[in-house]
């Protein structure tokens, strides 16, 4: 009897240890997964951050130059006057200045729809700086569009009041310059929402929480983007 016991003690001691060892695998192999699988997202973060920066930088860069030129520009006088022949020349010269962009086909840069997809690697704040700093770029286009098919009342076409709240949430250390200048010196703000744009992708990468007021702002400088963007569409076709 006392054989018998000692048998069915060690078996059972054998078998609890092949019990723990499979848990401890089962465990190790959990952990496992979950480190490549955080590894696989870190990566592909990386990748969406890259892809966002390039695009603000080097990707509008083009338009961002047009933007500059526009900024420089007496557009309110011009578009008054558009049917004066020196005037026009004026805009037909910086169309040539500007081989880089594609007038026929301007979406293939300034609005890029694939870029959407690295939006679910990066905080909603990135996504909403990007979309105010391209705010500025695509206005100063359309103002500049405008003006070479001679368009007298640009600023009744454009969504200025979105665009100005746009800026506004995304810069409201600028309110003052905002609210004293026409929509096309905004391009002087490029660099104010480019380090915005720069510091919270870092932060996107280090895994720093966004702030639940930045969230909210993010929110509403989405709105007006969308609404604006929905408008671009419309007086497009």
């Amino acid at each position: 009897m006392r054989s018998a016991l000692n048998r069915i003690e060690k078996e059972f001691e054998h078998d609890l240890a092949k019990r723990e060892q499979e848990v401890r695998a089962l465990r190790d192999s959990v952990i496992s997964g979950r480190a490549r699988r955080q590894a696989l997202i870190d990566e592909r973060k990386i990748k969406a951050v890259e892809t966002m920066w390039t695009y603000a930088t080097t990707d509008l860069a083009a338009f961002k130059f047009l933007s500059g030129m526009v900024a420089v520009l007496k557009v309110r006088n011009i578009s008054e006057k558009i049917d004066d022949e020196d005037n026009f020349q004026i805009i037909t010269e910086i169309k040539k200045m500007n081989r880089k962009i594609n007038f026929e086909n301007p979406e293939i840069n300034l609005i890029r729809t694939d870029i959407e997809i690295e939006r679910v690697f990066i905080s909603d704040v990135s996504w909403a700086y990007l979309n105010a700093y391209r705010t500025i770029i695509l206005s100063s286009y359309m103002i500049f569009i405008a003006l070479f098919n001679r368009v007298k009342e640009i600023y009744n076409i454009i969504d200025i009041e979105s665009i100005r709240s746009i800026v506004l949430l995304a810069a409201p250390e600028a309110k003052s310059f905002v609210e004293c200048h026409e929509v096309e010196s905004y391009y002087y703000l490029l660099p104010v929402l480019e380090e915005k744009l720069l510091n919270q992708l870092r932060n996107d990468m280090s895994g720093i929480e966004v702030d639940k007021d930045e969230i909210e702002k993010s929110k509403k400088i989405m709105e007006n983007v969308n609404a604006l963007f929905s408008n671009y569409n419309k007086n497009k076709n």
